[in-house]
């Protein structure tokens, strides 16, 4: 169903979406990811750390859906804005790849 068709109940809380990026960011026990386009293969590749970049587990695909799916499938327990961090990422990189872009993780996307 789309935003536009939906009705609205007029109990509904509506909130001003709000980010800071360098106050509330915050670690995650769990671990941290590093994701590329790897320059030779030209595949989207998703490491998971948990220490020192030492990769733990990499998970090496075509696009965002497929390495976000099976990284959610592993059982490793992230924070909800951690793993909306991991999409927000790969979709990033899934579009540098489509459009023979520079991919640089946590850096803005030029498109144009």
């Amino acid at each position: 169903m789309e935003l536009i068709n939906a009705s609205i109940s007029k109990n509904c809380k509506k909130i001003k979406a709000q980010y800071d990026s360098m106050k509330d960011w915050r670690a995650d026990r769990a671990g941290y990811f590093l994701i590329r386009v790897n320059p030779k293969s030209k595949n989207i590749e998703l490491g998971f750390c948990k220490q020192k970049n030492i990769i733990d587990l990499l998970i090496v695909g075509d696009n965002a859906e497929e390495i976000y799916h099976t990284f959610a499938n592993q059982g490793i327990t992230i924070r909800p804005d951690h793993m909306s961090y991991l999409g927000k990422e790969l979709h990033k990189a899934e579009l540098a790849k489509r459009y023979k872009k520079n991919y640089i993780q946590d850096q803005p996307l030029h498109i144009e």
